[in-house]
């Protein structure tokens, strides 16, 4: 009897620690979601309450799950920063800054996988500029930071393969920062001093669809590949102390992907309803038919970014494998 005693209560401890450490994780998680097509994913586990799916399958029932929409990489940083993001979603570029500035600490910040990838195109209006080597100081191209934003390494990068290393920054001085809301009826026009925009889906296509522009070349030519436009990261710390949480959105982001992938309609008219968009549901549903256009958690065109980024001294270190930039569950993914 007393035998029976002691093994229950050894089980009734273990069954305590499993519940504790279930317990122990937050009660609420804030998700960064970033406007956009490149979101989309990200906008399908919020509106079908994927996330919360997956939180309730692994006993979380009452983590609250907070959405927050900020704009802009340097922002999104700060707010994991500062401790009021959990996870955030973003351009490799900010991922790459933030992970070189807390490598090595208890809040350092890798990625947890990708969330959509695409080729961002550079559209002129000029039909003279059949190539970069076409560029001259006439153009003007519009993107959304100089120097600093993806679009404007892709550049760099496009100049450093034609030109060599020593001439990255040739297009620099042709670049004008202005938000894709402005650029795309600037350069339509044709009456301001844009002639050209650096531009991802759905403004590519709105671009090129108006028989004004044409596509000069796009980014996945110049890393040789598709690469991710937009990842998912957070702090180790949170995935230390939050296994849960962290393995739920891993499962929802998922989900997520393989639902845009085999649901273009609904995602479209998903994307639709919580996205400002001039575009219809159909014609976002059109571009989902897209094969340069990946809902996949692979992180791809890693490497090449970051140390090119390193190489030109935007960042303070370089990557000896894309997998030191996110945790070990993607790992086993053929990434690069």
């Amino acid at each position: 009897m007393r035998a029976r005693s002691r093994c229950c209560a050894v089980l009734g401890l273990i069954a305590t620690v499993v519940s504790g450490s279930v317990l122990a994780e937050q009660d609420s998680v804030r998700i960064v979601k970033t406007p956009g097509f490149s979101a989309l994913p990200v906008l399908v586990m919020e509106h079908d309450n994927l996330f919360e799916k997956h939180l309730k399958s692994r006993g979380l029932d009452d983590v609250a799950v907070e959405w927050q929409r900020i704009s802009g990489g340097a922002l999104v940083n700060d707010a994991i920063l500062a401790g009021n993001v959990d996870i955030a979603s973003g351009g490799i570029g900010p991922l790459a800054t933030i992970w070189s500035k807390t490598k090595g600490t208890a809040l350092e910040v890798k990625g947890i996988g990708a969330v959509t990838s695409q080729p961002i195109n550079l559209n002129c209006r000029n039909e003279g500029v059949k190539s970069i080597l076409d560029l001259n100081d006439a153009e003007r191209i519009a993107l959304p930071a100089v120097k600093v934003s993806i679009q404007a390494v892709m550049l760099q990068m496009a100049s450093a393969q034609e030109h060599g290393m020593g001439e990255y920054t040739k297009y620099d001085r042709l670049t004008v920062s202005m938000p894709s809301v402005d650029a795309i009826p600037t350069l339509l026009s044709g009456t301001g001093a844009i002639t050209c925009h650096m531009a991802a889906e759905p403004h590519h296509t709105i671009e090129v669809s108006s028989g004004k522009v044409h596509t000069v070349f796009n980014t996945y030519e110049v890393l040789g590949g598709p690469h991710n436009i937009s990842v998912a990261y957070t702090t180790s710390r949170f995935r230390e102390e939050n296994p849960n949480i962290y393995g739920a959105y891993i499962d929802a982001l998922r989900e997520a992907q393989t639902f845009v992938t085999e649901n273009k309609k609904r995602a479209s008219e998903i994307y639709v309803a919580m996205n400002k968009e001039s575009l219809s549901a159909a014609e976002i549903e059109a571009l989902l038919d897209n094969d340069n256009i990946i809902f996949d958690i692979t992180p791809m065109g890693t490497a090449k970014t970051v140390n090119f980024m390193n190489e030109t001294g935007a960042l303070d270190v370089g990557i000896d494998s894309w997998k030191d930039m996110f945790f070990p569950e993607v790992h086993s993914l053929n990434g690069n």
